[in-house]
């Protein structure tokens, strides 16, 4: 068969301040192959996936993609010639389930007519079973994220890629985790990819990692090509030479990357010794000197039998608009939690999602189709339970309200009551600082009162009750 060229480089030069990345650097990769690409930190790499993926640019040389040059190459252009790039920091919507990961991808016009009355109708759990089975997968779509393997991760998002054009697929340094856990799974899943048309780039830093799922293996050092070989041709002895023998490694670049590296964070209180605390527990803390010294004091609230129980989400009270922006539309509120930098991820389309979560929060009441309208209007009991809901949809294991009023009405008591019991039965814990007393008496199942970061008293559900 005769092999179609999809990405090729000329004389590629690329510098970093005064690293010198590569220099004259000639490779092309064609559709329809499962390629490798080895190299250590110090061998540009990195730099070529991102090359490819029109997230880098680079000081001369010449890109063509499909035989066409180009003068100019950017992630735009990268995704309408259908190539796409998964990375160590791609990741799925934790918020979201399966279903509403794989089906909430697309623009509008590019759902077929057939599957549009399944996203309206909210029968996305049908359609992304569909999707599924077409590649052979049984996944239950009602899972989210934090529930898969890494393997399952790295396949839906292979999956959602494919679901968003893709002709060629760059995976950087992503199936390592994956390989070691299903590699027969992960192979499969390349397999069906040349079946459909789809080329594939697997870069990592190990050779054998990658030897089994691949047909052609692409040696990388320090900014050339040293070793192309294919099927038969490949010996693992030769590559380890080629990639260990002169090679000198200062380990700059290394601990440039370790110093920049950064988990998501969450909120967390300083401190050492963290409070008990039961899943769905309802606690109230009466503070010495205001929730703000005592936040300071405390890194975390223990729940009984594990470590530190994250995250911890803060909620503001209803002087403070429960943290709600005047100026954002309701749906944006609502996600504000939900997908920080969203829009760098591929396939992701905020508007879309945001509209889809806030509906879905709301639907079967008056506020369904006010997805884009302010918060002008809004009672102070919905702005809370609009509050509420985005903090719910990002899963935290403790909600922690402050300067809750007093002054409530009994209309919006007993809403915030309603909610509050809602969280509960869903395992999620309130812990309320500083709570007015027909707050305790009504709602706490068990109150601190400290002194510093000691606990002077503590009550119980009965004296709560009592509580004046």
């Amino acid at each position: 068969m005769r092999k179609e060229e999809y990405i090729r480089v000329f004389q590629l030069k690329k510098k970093v301040r005064e690293n010198q990345i590569f220099e004259f650097l000639d490779l092309t990769v064609y559709a329809r192959e499962t390629a490798g690409l080895v190299g250590d930190e110090n061998s540009g790499v990195d730099h070529l996936c991102r090359i490819f993926a029109g997230e880098s640019g680079y000081q001369s040389g010449r890109l063509y993609i499909k035989g066409k040059i180009q003068s100019v190459w950017q992630q735009k252009d990268a995704y309408r010639e259908g190539i796409y790039r998964i990375h160590r920091k791609s990741q799925l919507l934790e918020t979201m389930n399966i279903a509403e990961n794989l089906c909430l991808i697309r623009r509008w016009k590019e759902v077929p007519l057939s599957e549009r009355w399944k996203v309206k109708d909210f029968r996305l759990h049908l359609l992304a079973s569909e999707y599924l089975e077409e590649w052979g997968m049984k996944i239950d779509t009602r899972k989210y994220p934090g529930e898969l393997t890494a393997a399952e991760r790295l396949i839906i998002m292979i999956i959602r890629a494919e679901m968003c054009g893709c002709r060629y697929l760059i995976l950087d340094h992503v199936c390592a985790a994956a390989i070691e856990e299903n590699a027969e799974l992960l192979s499969w899943i390349l397999l069906c990819l040349r079946e459909r048309g789809i080329g594939v780039l697997t870069a990592e830093s190990r050779p054998e990692l990658i030897e089994k799922c691949v047909d052609r293996m692409i040696i990388m050092k320090e900014g050339q090509l040293v070793g192309d070989y294919y099927g038969d041709e490949y010996r693992p002895q030769t590559v380890r030479k080629l990639l260990t023998g002169t090679i000198v490694q200062t380990g700059d670049r290394k601990k440039n990357a370790d110093r920049k590296r950064w988990s998501r964070k969450l909120r967390q209180w300083m401190g050492k010794e963290p409070l008990t605390l039961s899943a769905g527990e309802i606690l109230g803390i009466q503070t010495e000197n205001g929730w703000k010294a005592f936040l300071s004091n405390y890194d975390g609230i223990r729940e009984e039998g594990e470590k530190t129980m994250n995250p911890i989400a803060l909620m503001l009270g209803e002087s403070r608009q429960y943290g709600l922006h005047e100026d954002w539309s309701r749906c944006e509120n609502l996600a504000q939690y939900s997908f920080p930098q969203v829009r760098s991820r591929v396939g992701i389309l905020p508007m879309r999602v945001m509209e889809y979560l806030y509906r879905k929060s709301w639907k079967g009441t008056k506020e369904e189709d006010k997805a884009w309208e302010t918060l002008e209007g809004m009672s102070s009991e919905d702005k809370f339970c609009l509050a509420l809901e985005s903090l719910r949809i990002t899963q935290p294991k403790a909600i922690v309200m402050v300067e809750i009023s007093p002054d409530m009405d009994v209309v919006h008591l007993e809403t915030f009551c309603r909610k509050i019991k809602e969280l509960s039965s869903e395992g999620i814990s309130v812990v309320f600082l500083d709570p007015p007393q027909a707050l305790v008496r009504k709602i706490c199942q068990r109150l601190l009162k400290m002194k510093g970061t000691e606990v002077e008293r503590e009550y119980s559900r009965e004296e709560t009750q009592r509580f004046s």
